[in-house]
């Protein structure tokens, strides 16, 4: 689904945020062309209706449905997560800290998922419980991985 941008200087523009997906991030569309990147890291370079050039990039951070910052002014497309969903989805991240990079890797991992459940147009409830078996799988698998790995490491001398 493709989000409109209504902003000043993009009047009467097919100027849309299309969001991320796991493997590429959000981007954004300008009359059914994509926007090229800018001439620094994590921006993009847009063209106003008066010819003027602008600098964009996105704000947020794990969210497939960022903030865009147009030359300082922020713009939301849709509403943040709510701080409950935050604390609701990202809860796995504390598996980094029991866990090292195998942790960070699941915790990581079942977050980016749940941001976005978060923002897919299902039913509420299903979200929650999407999450809350997306959360658990990445605690399980890590307990899987991190007890295979320990077995695999400190084999009994005979």
């Amino acid at each position: 689904m493709d989000y409109p941008i209504d902003t000043r200087g993009f009047e009467n523009r097919n100027f849309f945020l299309r969001p991320g997906s796991f493997f590429k991030g959000a981007r954004l569309w300008i009359d059914g062309q994509e926007v090229p990147k800018g001439p620094k890291r994590g921006y993009y370079l847009l063209r106003r209706n008066d010819g003027q050039e602008s600098l964009a990039r996105f704000r947020g951070f794990l969210d497939p449905i960022p903030a865009i910052e147009i030359d300082g002014e922020v713009i939301r497309v849709v509403g943040p997560l709510k701080w409950y969903q935050w604390v609701w989805g990202a809860w796995p991240v504390i598996l980094l800290f029991m866990g090292g990079a195998l942790g960070g890797l699941l915790g990581g991992a079942a977050v980016a998922v749940n941001a976005h459940l978060f923002r897919a147009e299902m039913h509420p409830a299903l979200k929650y419980f999407l999450t809350a078996a997306v959360s658990m799988a990445a605690v399980v698998l890590f307990i899987i991985i991190a007890g295979a790995l320990q077995l695999a490491l400190h084999k009994p001398n005979p």
